[in-house]
């Protein structure tokens, strides 16, 4: 990759954010044919998290030393000894993120990183890296960069190379019913959304959810909103239209057809049912 950027040092900070649980202090990039890189041994005190775009190094975490090659990424923790830089005959670009925040350490592992698994490939290397371009360019001609636009980049790369957490004691259709439980008022709600988010096939994920629960995908989410609209109507005073669409329904008619194929009433018979 040939120089990305006109200028070989590109940075940008954040002195305070509202957010506690993630704050995201600067941003940066360093290109090594032209910065004069550091061996000397020392700690940080925060969080980094560097993306090489380019080129190859070495990346030295407390006693174990690391081979980093370009679309790499390499975690490093605060008070943890550490050096790093290029290859001689490889010298790197990248691009770095320095944070803080009790998520920090949840985020890296997320993407499988931690103190004793620093480097991992970046996944989807091209769609974080335009997402990442942008803000330097805007750097490179002096313009000003928005905190949230760095912050989304950073979710971006997250996004990327999250898989989906890894649960002990939950099965497949636990965790689909745990997104349910977070989507099903979304109107527009379809199984090609969830295998999106699932990172599944349509097929597969509708044969294991039937076979681990007994029921299809569709029917699952129809439990689920007329048992929370069974609630509203019993503890609210809501109209049926307006608890139809609390619950995901984006006409009337339609939940009080499936209210009351799930239920023998309608909505207005169960609420007066809850009267008496």
């Amino acid at each position: 990759m040939e120089n990305i950027f006109s200028k070989p040092i590109l940075y940008t900070g954040f002195s305070s954010c509202l957010e506690q649980d993630f704050f995201i202090s600067g941003i940066g990039y360093n290109n090594f044919y032209y910065v004069e890189p550091s061996t000397v041994t020392r700690v940080q005190r925060s969080y980094t998290l560097h993306l090489v775009l380019s080129g190859s190094g070495t990346l030295n975490l407390g006693d174990n030393t690391y081979s980093v090659k370009a679309h790499d990424m390499f975690f490093i923790p605060p008070g943890t000894t550490l050096s790093y830089y290029p290859d001689k005959n490889n010298k790197w670009q990248y691009i770095w993120f320095e944070f803080a925040g009790d998520n920090s350490e949840k985020y890296a592992a997320r993407m499988k990183m931690s103190v004793s698994s620093p480097v991992v490939p970046c996944n989807d290397f091209n769609t974080v890296y335009y997402s990442i371009y942008a803000i330097f360019k805007k750097l490179e001609h002096s313009k000003p960069v928005g905190y949230y636009d760095v912050l989304s980049s950073f979710f971006k790369l997250l996004d990327a190379n999250s898989s989906m957490p890894e649960q002990k004691n939950e099965s497949f259709s636990e965790a689909v019913i745990s997104y349910l439980l977070c989507h099903y008022q979304t109107p527009g709600l379809t199984v090609e959304n969830i295998c999106s988010d699932f990172r599944i096939s349509h097929s597969y994920l509708c044969k294991i959810f039937r076979r681990e629960t007994g029921k299809s995908l569709i029917q699952h989410i129809i439990d689920i909103r007329i048992r929370e609209a069974c609630r509203l109507l019993s503890t609210s005073m809501l109209s049926v239209k307006e608890v139809a669409y609390s619950v995901g329904f984006n006409d009337s008619v339609h939940f009080i057809k499936s209210f009351k194929k799930h239920t023998g009433m309608t909505p207005s018979e169960y609420r007066n049912s809850k009267k008496e």
